[in-house]
């Protein structure tokens, strides 16, 4: 996949699942007339082939890329007689098209924000607001080709496209699961146990948005993989689902509305700390050194412990002294250069010339450096307390700060509010039920990552019981054995949970629903 084009090619059967289910639905009309708003080499086009056609079929298809139309128009020489396909080789973000489409289908390109024209991001943002969306959430091109394509169809329209999982899971993607509900009477969501693009590195789903259907509200169907595709594929709707997020499907509502009981009667993670982002340098690679460079430039005055990313730490609840030491020894990038607003010319010469170092490969005209002044003065540094990595593979790493270092962005900096203590609130997060909720309201990644945003760190239910730090070091002397965490994990049920006066059997259920829904975001089969 190119990450400048987003093209991830579809494979033929998923391509021909989709188009043969929507003929099928659509096969009473005796004119078809359909958008392909990114149809790459046609591989959706090649689709439109099949027996069961009665009536003409026109399709418009949109390709910016010139080469792709070339290969489409000759993949596509040979189809039924009565498909009829019109290339239109453009940006369909930019492309004047007639309003009136029975169908939009296809894969809509898949490119973040910093590597989108400026416009491309203009484009998308007249867009989103002519959708009701608000402009500054454009993360990605593909909600603007959702809403564009929406606003295409004609009153009984059906939108057909491969679209990122990131639509059931990330916050930012709440906008177009709102605007899909507002906007279409019926919505079906075909979701895949195994990854259907490896190279896109994420789950994708498929979505069928109907104008009017016999059926109302969001319904599911998942499937092991594309090669299980067939016509059985059936889809039913969930009760317990709200718009906030589409991804609890791998529950049925049981599951949910037991987990919601619970947590209900718990405070959040936020009541018993302050958390917020670590150091936001613009610019690790430059800011973020390790000991050979500050001795090179003589930085010694102005550089400060900082912990740059998870792996640098050991299977532990705390970052030490010694930890930190190691880091130093082994000549890691450990140090923060944190000049501050030191005036340019009070700086001594071998300080100057690190930071014509960074000049010269354009280091302050990177997005945040360009609007500090001056130019190298990080803000907002401060070491933490404890800290939480948002990026986990089994679960999120919390740790207590004994180092005292600072923290990059990759973590979210805790403070314990008045009351509290970091060494509970780390002792408290190791349960069954909080862990549960990080699968739940987290993201995750092709590879099995899982992303907590703020938001979703701070709203996660906690059974806080307040402990000594003697029953933390020996809590920590156990987290070590990282084969035996799901044994120290079910030993922390006991003291957290049965104090919410759960039976044996609810916290059984509450471990199996874990194991359920790591499952899933792992990949392992169950």
């Amino acid at each position: 996949m190119s990450k400048t084009t987003g093209s991830y090619y579809t494979q033929q059967k998923l391509a021909g699942f989709i188009v043969n289910r929507m003929t099928r639905n659509l096969i009473e009309k005796s004119v078809l007339r359909v958008l392909e708003p990114s149809c790459g080499d046609g591989v959706f086009l090649q689709a439109f082939q099949s027996d069961d056609i009665k009536g003409d079929i026109f399709v418009d298809a949109v390709e910016k890329n010139h080469r792709a139309v070339t290969l489409a128009q000759k993949n596509t020489s040979k189809l039924n007689k009565k498909v009829k396909i019109k290339f239109i080789q453009g940006d369909f973000l930019k492309a004047k098209l007639v309003t009136g489409y029975d169908l939009v289908i296809g894969n809509p390109p898949y490119i973040g924000r910093k590597f989108l024209t400026k416009q491309q991001r203009s484009a998308c943002a007249k867009i989103h607001i002519d959708g009701g969306l608000a402009a500054k959430s454009i993360r990605n091109i593909w909600p603007a080709f959702v809403v564009k394509s929406s606003q295409l169809l004609n009153e009984n329209g059906v939108l057909a496209l491969v679209l990122p999982g990131e639509l059931l899971q990330v916050n930012y993607a709440k906008e177009i699961r709102d605007y899909l509900e507002k906007n279409f009477l019926s919505v079906e969501i075909l979701t895949f146990e195994n990854l259907v693009f490896s190279a896109l590195g994420q789950d994708v789903v498929v979505v069928f948005a109907y104008k009017s259907s016999r059926y109302s509200g969001v319904r599911y169907a998942k499937i092991k993989d594309v090669e299980k595709l067939d016509n059985s594929v059936e889809f039913t709707k969930r009760e317990s689902l709200t718009t906030a997020k589409w991804s609890n499907f791998i529950l049925d509502d049981n599951d949910l509305n037991f987990l919601a009981t619970i947590s209900d009667k718990l405070k959040t993670i936020s009541h018993y700390c302050n958390s917020s982002p670590g150091v936001v340098t613009g610019a690790n690679k430059f800011f973020i050194i390790n000991k050979n460079t500050v001795a090179k430039y003589k930085l010694e005055d102005y550089s400060k412990p900082i912990l740059q990313k998870s792996s640098f730490i050991e299977n532990s609840v705390l970052f030490s002294g010694s930890q930190l030491r190691r880091l130093h020894k082994a000549n890691e990038p450990s140090f923060l250069v944190d000049l501050g607003n030191t005036p340019y010319k009070s700086l001594s010469e071998d300080v100057k010339a690190y930071l014509q170092f960074g000049k010269k490969n354009k280091v302050h005209t990177g997005f945040k450096c360009k609007h500090r002044k001056p130019w190298y003065n990080i803000p907002v540094v401060w070491a933490p307390i404890g800290m939480v990595f948002k990026r986990s593979h089994l679960y999120p790493k919390l740790i207590r700060n004994d180092a005292s270092a600072l923290v990059t962005d990759a973590a979210y900096r805790i403070v314990p509010s008045d009351g509290y203590n970091i060494e509970s609130i780390i002792y408290s997060f190791y349960n069954s039920l909080t862990l549960t909720f990080c699968e739940l309201n987290g993201r995750y990644y092709g590879g099995g990552v899982l992303e907590l945003t703020p938001s979703e760190f701070k709203g996660l239910p906690l059974a806080y019981k307040n402990i000594t730090k003697k029953e933390f070091s020996q809590f920590g002397s156990k987290f070590k054995d990282s084969e035996k965490m799901d044994d120290l994990i079910k030993e922390n049920d006991g003291a957290l949970l049965v104090a919410l006066d759960l039976k044996l059997s609810d916290i059984k259920r509450i471990q199996r629903i874990r194991e359920k829904l790591l499952a899933h975001r792992l990949r392992i089969a169950t």
